[in-house]
């Protein structure tokens, strides 16, 4: 199961953890844990611009949204 704890607006709430597992994901409120991969993720429409320590990625999705947060991406837990 992987981890991304954020901080920011569009998630509903301001602090959250989203869990993903088997393709399925869900969302609570607060962190869960403090993950060790920080990035910033700016959502705008349909385009999502992700900066990492990996670099920078844009990903089309499928619906519009307005967010941008902060988070932290863990391993497996």
């Amino acid at each position: 199961m992987k981890t991304f704890s954020e901080f920011g607006f569009g998630n509903g709430d301001v602090v959250s953890t989203e869990f993903e597992f088997n393709g399925c994901e869900f969302r609570v409120k607060g962190f869960y844990e403090l993950s060790r991969d920080p990035y910033i993720r700016i959502w705008m429409g349909k385009r999502v611009f992700v900066i990492s320590k990996h670099g920078i990625k844009i990903v089309r999705k499928s619906y519009n949204a307005i967010k941008f947060v902060v988070g932290f991406a863990g391993g497996e837990i």
